[in-house]
């Protein structure tokens, strides 16, 4: 792997674990997601208007994504209000590359060396088992269960977003386009089960956007995060 490209995923990783930390750590975490969520915003948008637009052909890829974002944001909610950061992180983060790697093989014909699999087994098992026998998690499953379903859906839109970059052109105007696309299905998700949701969630996302300094503090890090991620995938 070059050097540049392996710093790159480093810094990235970086980034993504201290976003995840400081939202997990905020009291509210109703107010701390939508805020990462939002957050980036106005750079995505500056990201859209100067940056050449996706091929077509990258747009159900972006359209698709933006709604697997759905899953993961909405997951990743619950499990935060439930469980720390040193347990829902691990097991979701070790999750997802289990499930982006049986994917590629089994629907996308990728070829892994036997080497490589039980690496990938090895160490995603590992990060897991971080999580997996704390406390929390003993006494209440549910922690485990939201966090393996985000991890799910990580894995399934690593894949979709592998895809979609290559085939955008531009690999930041694609996760900027999958962005904004996500934060307009996104407030159906704060209250799935309520048919008024859209409505209802507008103060929460007042409060998180404009009162609270969460949002202008966590949304950078991920900001920088994606897009560190997507020019690796170019």
């Amino acid at each position: 792997m070059d050097t540049i490209v392996f710093i790159t995923v480093l810094f990235s990783a970086v980034l993504h674990a201290i976003w995840n930390s400081m939202a997990s750590k905020y009291k509210d975490k109703n107010v701390s997601i939508p805020a990462i969520v939002y957050g980036h915003v106005p750079a995505c948008i500056i990201a859209i208007i100067f940056l050449p637009t996706p091929s077509i052909e990258s747009f159900p890829f972006i359209i698709v994504s933006a709604l697997i974002h759905q899953g993961y944001q909405n997951f990743l909610l619950a499990a935060y209000q439930m469980g720390k950061f040193t347990t829902v992180y691990p097991i979701a983060r070790g999750f997802g590359p289990l499930v982006t790697t049986i994917i590629s093989i089994v629907f996308l014909g990728v070829y892994l060396k036997v080497f490589t699999i039980l690496s990938i087994l090895l160490i995603s098992t590992g990060v897991i088992l971080i999580g997996l026998f704390s406390k929390s998690v003993l006494k209440n499953k549910k922690i485990l269960y939201t966090s393996l379903y985000t991890g799910v859906f990580i894995g399934i839109y690593s894949v979709v977003d592998g895809q979609g970059a290559r085939l955008s052109g531009s690999a930041v105007s694609y996760m900027s386009w999958v962005l904004i696309f996500s934060d307009l299905f996104f407030p159906v998700v704060l209250k799935p089960k309520d048919c008024a949701a859209c409505c209802n969630c507008a103060p929460v996302l007042s409060k998180a956007v404009m009162k609270e300094p969460v949002g202008p503090v966590l949304a950078p890090f991920k900001l920088l995060n994606k897009l560190f991620a997507a020019l690796f995938i170019l």
